[in-house]
C-alpha cells in the first residue's frame, strides 16, 4: 500500500483527465521500470483522490476487499489495447506492456496537459513519480 502522505496545499486548477493520470504512469515507469498493472492504476486513482486531486471520474470507482478497481480505467486499458497502444498480460497484477506506438501517444497526452495546466501536471508527475518507485 502507498504511504499516506496528503498533500498539503495541491495546486489544482481543474479536474484531471483520467487518461492524463494513466498517460503520466505508463511514461514514469518507462524510466523506472516498475511494471504498472491495471490493480496499480486503479490503486494510483484512489490514492490520488485521498491527497486531494479531483478528478474527471465519471464511471465507478471502488474500494474493495482485495484491492481497488476503476471503470474508467477498465475502458482506457482496453480501448488503447485495442489500439495497439499496449498488451495486456494475464491478470490485474501482471505489468501491462506498452508499445512505441503507446509511449508516443502517451507522451502526445502530457504535452497538451503541460500546456494547458503547467503546475498541475508537473504536481501530479511528483506524486505519480513517489508512487511507483515505492512499488516493489
Amino acid at each position: 500500500m502507498f504511504a499516506s502522505t496528503r498533500l498539503k496545499d495541491p495546486v489544482l486548477v481543474r479536474k484531471i483527465d483520467v487518461s492524463v493520470v494513466v498517460s503520466a504512469a505508463f511514461i514514469i515507469d518507462h524510466a523506472l521500470n516498475k511494471g504498472v498493472s491495471f490493480s496499480f492504476l486503479s490503486r494510483l486513482l484512489y490514492e490520488l483522490r485521498e491527497r486531494g486531486f479531483k478528478m474527471g471520474l465519471c464511471k465507478r470507482f471502488t474500494k474493495q476487499p482485495d484491492g481497488f478497481f476503476s471503470e474508467d480505467v477498465n475502458a482506457l486499458i482496453g480501448h488503447w489495447s485495442t489500439a495497439d497502444l499496449m498488451r495486456v498480460n494475464g491478470d490485474e497484477e501482471s505489468p501491462i506492456e506498452v508499445t512505441e506506438e503507446g509511449y508516443k501517444y502517451f507522451r502526445e497526452i502530457l504535452v497538451e496537459e503541460l500546456e494547458r495546466e503547467p503546475a498541475q501536471l508537473l504536481n501530479l508527475a511528483n506524486v505519480v513519480l513517489s508512487l511507483i518507485a515505492e512499488q516493489r
